[in-house]
């Protein structure tokens, strides 16, 4: 059975949607999911980013091993990493999704950022986010490296990734995620844009290259309208790429089967 495992909840600031809606979807699908709320301590615009885990683990372990884990999705910073640290230690998630959404203190949604080169801010997201895998190393995955690339983001005429662009810096990325057996994830937010499906995959493959085994498939879902979107698209990519997808129950991989 295949997982979802990015999807936000009520328990998200950016959410509404109740568990038992994505439950009711996830089975009419033929899937099984693992909410991952957010974790964004210091967020410049939105302090909301910082949930309540208490209630959290106390309304949906209920469901837990029945088609459900519980993860968390960890925003990465250098200041943060520290009291992220402190959660992921104390909480028995399943799955902790390390995620990179704030560059040198700007969120990358519709920023000032982008009033510089495209080149030096690519080079900056992939050094920085480098920099944080090693801090946040109790990870199971890593989320959407293609953030950036995303509409509400990088607003240039051109914003996707082209590896050879920026080879250097992705290939630290990818080899510090294979070196320690870590999954990345296969985010089909951006699907089915042809452009961004083919970026992608580039990068996977660099990844397996490197040695990288294990993907994750997430639809970053935030209604539930979206759960389980494009995931035959996933599917295949995790195939072309040779790359083993999974999700994770205590920290530990799955395999999945379509």
């Amino acid at each position: 059975m295949l997982y979802d495992t990015h999807l936000h909840t009520e328990i998200s600031d950016d959410s509404t949607v109740k568990i038992v809606d994505y439950l009711h979807r996830a089975q009419a699908l033929g899937i099984g999911i693992t909410p991952t709320e957010h974790l964004d301590y210091d967020h410049p615009h939105n302090q909301g980013f910082v949930p309540d885990i208490n209630k959290y683990f106390r309304d949906y372990s209920q469901f837990r091993g029945k088609g459900c884990y519980l993860g968390i999705e960890v925003g990465m910073q250098t200041q943060t990493a520290e009291k992220n640290r402190q959660v992921v230690e104390k909480y028995n998630f399943d799955h902790i999704l390390c995620s990179f959404h704030i560059l040198d203190g700007k969120d990358l949604i519709g920023n000032s950022l982008y009033q510089q080169p495209k080149l030096k801010v690519f080079h900056d997201y992939f050094r920085r986010m480098y920099e944080n895998l090693k801090l946040h190393s109790y990870m199971t995955s890593l989320g959407h490296i293609d953030y950036i690339s995303r509409s509400f983001c990088a607003k240039y005429p051109d914003p996707e990734i082209y590896y050879g662009e920026f080879a250097e810096e992705i290939d630290a990325v990818l080899l510090w995620l294979a070196n320690n057996n870590k999954a990345i994830e296969i985010n089909t937010r951006r699907f089915p844009n042809e452009t961004a499906f083919q970026s992608l995959k580039v990068l996977l493959k660099r990844f397996a290259e490197l040695g990288g085994k294990i993907c994750t498939f997430g639809s970053d879902s935030h209604v539930v309208s979206a759960l389980g979107g494009h995931f035959a698209l996933a599917c295949q990519l995790a195939w072309d790429c040779k790359l083993q997808p999974v999700y994770f129950v205590e920290r530990q991989p799955v395999e999945m089967q379509p």
